[in-house]
């Protein structure tokens, strides 16, 4: 009734305020906080946590984050126990963060599960770099000798790392430990009161079930690669050469609005000699060139008939909920939910499939190799889906193509044959058999696989193409003989496999044309 919607407006609203009366400015100092908080430091806002970074976000000098997958906690005077903190002790059952709905609290009694990644907040306010404080706050914690993982952080000394100023400094798959201050009344994520680098490196992370060599785990790729950005700088060092030069700083003269702006960049802001001058000249140039080519095409795009969007489109950060949205207003939420429901092919991160599953009550499955965050939601969906109640949708970590999702032989085996004893990669085909439409949001390189393989199983499909990819594919041609170069001509492409397949255009900044057989 028009009451009770008014009722639960103003309770709603009265929580939103509750919450932000109640959540408080970052101290800048440790006095600063024992004097609005002098429990700070009791027991039980203290913890350890010990486990593997990946994900890291540094915003300034004095405030970064970090997403840690959890492998061990210990109490003030416990010993390290090799799990993850339940959400009771997280403070993440709290009332004062449940959903308000009218008057009543949103429903909890499903247990929740202890989280296997948390997010954790760094400021320098709060951060002991020194370890001046370590004896007398950790002089009783941890372990003993009867855990193999255990060990007392005041034993460590000197060995406390300050706050990090650059993503390099927390690198991805790395692993530490870290004591922790619990204060929701400042942030949501426990405060670092002081950590340090573990010398042992970060294990795989792979997914049970799916084919681990198509898997891509994000945090290792970013680990990889600084490892071999620190071994090139240390080999350079050794050469005794001098750093490279500043890419932003040589482009400064042709794109001021690129120049870095990094005062403590560690790259050279001059060049070496007049070769090198002309040299950097030559690329700002072919740069400019290639910049003129992608303008014009974008215009070519952009003048396909999409008068009557006029100014109205939406953000590129709403993409996702407008291509949901268009979605259901094309095929309905009942035909979109039928069968597996909806496959998103190459969704990255899984906005698409948020906005369906959880926002839209759609079954959804991303299909991605690539894990971000060890296969963890963010921290605001993780919060959300807890509040809630809902499930998330499923993610399968393999790549879209026709080794993993081409159909079957009549006798049910596998169209893949052994080689030198080696078993082919399991099918993932049913799940293409029972999908209700395939969809692909900006799917780079498997834009093509998705009309190929929805047209061999006979499924419905929606893709937004984006990047071309032309270097990769070089053998598209159109029916002209031409090479496909530019997304106009990709599109054509795609559409001539096909007479059934129609094009429209989403209310969205940027690549906005819809290939789709209804």
């Amino acid at each position: 009734s028009p009451r009770n919607c008014c009722s639960i407006h103003l309770n709603c609203q009265r929580a939103m305020a509750g919450a932000t009366e109640r959540r408080r400015l970052l101290p800048s100092s440790v006095d600063e906080l024992l004097s609005a908080e002098p429990s700070a430091f009791a027991v039980e806002n203290r913890l350890l946590l010990r486990g593997v970074v990946v994900r890291r976000k540094v915003l300034s000098r004095s405030l970064a984050f970090c997403t840690l997958k959890l492998e061990a906690h210990a109490e003030v005077e416990g010993p390290w126990q090799l799990e993850p903190p339940s959400p009771h002790r997280l403070r993440l059952g709290d009332p004062a963060q449940s959903e308000i709905v009218g008057d009543h609290q949103a429903d909890t009694r499903a247990t929740p599960q202890p989280p296997e990644c948390m997010d954790l907040c760094f400021t320098v306010g709060v951060l002991d770099a020194t370890g001046a404080s370590a004896a007398e706050e950790e002089e009783a914690w941890g372990g003993g000798e009867e855990n193999s993982c255990a060990g007392p952080l005041a034993d460590l000394g000197g060995s406390w790392a300050p706050f990090p100023e650059r993503r390099g400094d927390l690198p991805i798959g790395t692993r530490f430990e870290a004591s922790v201050l619990l204060l929701p009344a400042y942030v949501q994520e426990p405060l670092v009161r002081r950590w340090r680098l573990l010398p042992e490196a970060a294990s795989a992370i792979v997914a049970l079930g799916t084919d681990a060599s198509s898997v891509h785990d994000m945090a290792l790729y970013h680990a990889a690669r600084d490892a071999v950005n620190r071994k090139a700088r240390e080999e350079l060092r050794a050469l005794g050469r001098g750093p490279a030069l500043c890419k932003f700083w040589s482009s400064e003269r042709s794109s001021p609005e690129n120049a870095c702006r990094d005062k403590s960049c560690t790259f050279r802001h001059y060049f070496v000699d007049s070769k090198e001058e002309s040299r950097a000249e030559l690329l700002e140039a072919s740069k400019e060139s290639s910049r003129a080519a992608a303008a014009q095409e974008r215009q070519a795009y952009d003048e396909v008939d999409d008068q009557p969007h006029g100014n109205s489109k939406e953000r590129k950060s709403r993409r996702a909920q407008c291509f949901a949205a268009w979605l259901l207003s094309l095929y309905g939420r009942e035909a979109l939910s039928a069968g597996g429901g909806v496959l998103d092919v190459a969704g990255g991160q899984g906005d698409l499939s948020w906005a369906l599953s959880v926002e839209a009550g759609v079954t959804c499955t991303l299909i991605d190799p690539a894990l971000r965050r060890g296969g963890a939601l963010k921290s605001w969906q993780r919060r959300a889906l807890r509040k809630s109640g809902t499930e998330a949708f499923a993610h399968l970590p393999v790549m879209f193509d026709e080794q993993h999702f081409g159909a079957r032989a009549s006798d049910g085996s596998s169209t893949s044959e052994c080689h030198d004893g080696v078993e082919p990669p399991p099918s993932y085909a049913p799940f293409l058999q029972s999908a209700s439409v395939v969809v692909g949001l900006h799917p780079d390189e498997a834009t093509e696989a998705i009309v190929d393989l929805a047209l061999s199983s006979g499924r419905r499909f929606a893709v937004v193409p984006c990047c071309v990819y032309a270097h990769k594919f070089p053998g598209r041609t159109l029916t002209s003989g031409l090479p496909v170069r530019t997304l106009n001509q990709f599109c054509a492409y795609l559409r001539a496999k096909d007479p059934r397949i129609q094009e429209a255009l989403l209310d969205i900044e940027g690549r906005n044309k819809v290939l789709y057989i209804p």
